[in-house]
């Protein structure tokens, strides 16, 4: 009898009548193709070597296969571009390429698929495998990217309809080159979508969101019952909930992250980290009138142990090869250290290279500073490997 009390605390049970929704993530993966150190990093000699998108697949395909009786769906958050040098020769080319291995089920564009403007972005949309989903985002004055998005789709799985809706930060505009679009309120957005789609018979609503987990938070508050289920991304947070933690990473807040309105509504906030370090794992049951009712799951850490997809460890070779070659050109050489442990607190010898260097690259000279001109220097370097100097 007290056996029977125990598994009774510890197994839920979960009525006949209720709906499970396995909901597989990934976010920022910031063309992290090969294994990096355990911050996202490139992986030394001697290091552990984590992440990269081989893992990544491979837990996906796992996750997919083995909860296959739970209505699994994949979803990516945005921000695929920029990060390494596979971005900066391969572009959205190599990018879709690889994503295109294992489609996701819905996915949203981040800020920095903007970093290379409106043509850079464009190729990607039309290459990608996967519904691109971006409600808040009008392209009436950018005729090229009309037509390459959508706002919501709705998924089916075991007779049940799933409404997905994605939006990205309203303020993109500050953060990359977005030409002539206009971005909308995320939360109006996603009010509004999420009318038509239980118009069309959802009773589940999912936004997947690049706007990171604060704007996330106050979606959820604003949203109210037209969303259940927030799949975030942007701010690089790692929510988990528990003392075993699986990886390096100090958790930021729970995961999933609950909000609960004055009428019962509970409303769920997942991300997974960044740089392919994570996948999100979250099952989600639901009532048949489409609330929240239960959950479990965790992000599942891409350490060392994680097999790699061998096809994705195919392609990798073929493009290797290329991103080697280049990554391996002499640029320059200098004759001092250039060490940059103490550059967040002070100047520093890499730091006044890099800003000479971005400097000279726009031909930036003193004679252009004026009493009405504020001019600020956005400054991000990314690096395939060590600077070396002799």
């Amino acid at each position: 009898m007290k056996l029977l009390t125990i598994i009774t605390l510890f197994v839920p049970l979960i009525s006949a009548d209720i709906f499970p929704l396995s909901i597989i993530h990934i976010n920022d993966f910031h063309a992290r193709f090969e294994s990096t150190d355990t911050s996202g990093g490139t992986c030394d000699a001697g290091e552990e070597c984590i992440g990269g998108l081989a893992r990544t697949i491979y837990t996906v395909k796992r996750l997919l296969e083995e909860q296959k009786d739970q209505n699994p769906v994949y979803f990516n958050a945005g921000d695929s571009f920029q990060g390494t040098l596979w971005y900066n020769i391969g572009r959205w080319n190599v990018t879709s390429q690889f994503l295109n291995m294992l489609p996701a089920d819905a996915m949203t564009l981040g800020n920095h698929e903007f970093d290379h403007g409106i043509e850079g972005v464009v190729p990607f949309l039309e290459s990608i495998n996967s519904p691109m989903l971006v409600a808040n985002m009008d392209a009436r004055d950018e005729p090229d990217m009309q037509g390459k998005y959508q706002k919501s789709i709705i998924i089916e799985r075991s007779n049940r309809k799933i409404g997905v809706i994605g939006v990205i930060l309203e303020t993109t505009y500050d953060l990359a080159n977005t030409g002539n679009l206009i971005f909308q309120n995320e939360s109006t957005a996603i009010r509004e979508e999420a009318q038509k789609l239980r118009e069309q018979g959802a009773n589940i609503i999912i936004a997947i969101t690049h706007c990171g987990y604060d704007v996330d938070k106050l979606i959820a508050q604003h949203a109210a019952d037209d969303v259940d289920v927030i799949v975030g991304s942007h701010s690089h947070t790692f929510l988990y909930t528990g003392d075993k933690l699986p990886g390096p990473d100090k958790p930021y807040g729970p995961y999933p992250t609950e909000v609960v309105h004055e009428n019962g509504h509970r409303i769920l906030i997942v991300q997974a980290a960044a740089y392919a370090k994570y996948v999100g794992n979250i099952t989600v049951y639901f009532d048949d009138d489409g609330n929240v009712v239960d959950y479990s799951g965790a992000p599942i850490y891409m350490g060392s142990s994680v097999p790699e997809d061998k096809e994705v460890l195919k392609l990798k070779q073929i493009w290797a090869t290329n991103i080697t070659t280049e990554g391996n050109v002499v640029v320059g050489t200098s004759r001092v250290t250039l060490p940059n442990y103490n550059c967040a607190q002070t100047e520093c010898n890499i730091g006044n290279l890099y800003t000479d260097a971005i400097l000279h690259a726009v031909r930036w000279g003193f004679n252009q500073i004026c009493r009405n001109l504020q001019l600020t220097l956005l400054l991000k370097v990314f690096t395939f490997g060590p600077l070396q100097h002799k």
